[in-house]
């Protein structure tokens, strides 16, 4: 089994949803991904109770996230965030919440996870 899922890191602490699925599981690109997704699970009423105030009155996109998947053909995590969390100390609390103590992960930046307001607006267009 591996965990994979989606997660944010508000007032210092990671939160979020892990799933432990097979290896089985992989996409044809060999990966191992969750189905969860941010904007789903921060809609859930009660999902993230530990956030449930910020849900009501904020978007999933404003905080900073990120998504760990398993990769078969290298048998290592990836860690896929907004640059911001590739701090150590964040990373370290992430390998916690995930159980990745004593496993190979890379940590990659990803546009996708974007959080400044100007950048949002215009990926989005506006």
């Amino acid at each position: 089994m591996v965990s994979v899922g989606v997660f944010w890191f508000i007032r210092d602490r990671v939160y979020g949803k892990v799933e432990h699925l097979s290896k089985r599981n992989r996409s044809s690109v060999g990966k191992i991904d969750s189905n969860l997704e941010h904007w789903h699970l921060w809609e859930i009423p009660g999902a993230l109770q530990e956030v449930s105030d910020l849900a009501a009155h904020h978007e999933y996109w404003e905080f900073p996230r990120g998504r760990v998947v398993y990769d078969v053909g290298r048998s290592c995590y990836i860690v896929y965030a907004v640059r911001v969390l590739l701090k150590p100390y964040i990373k370290a609390r992430v390998v916690d919440f995930f159980g990745l103590k004593n496993v190979e992960v890379s940590w990659l930046a990803d546009n996708h996870y974007v959080t400044e307001p100007e950048e949002v607006r215009r990926l989005l267009g506006e």
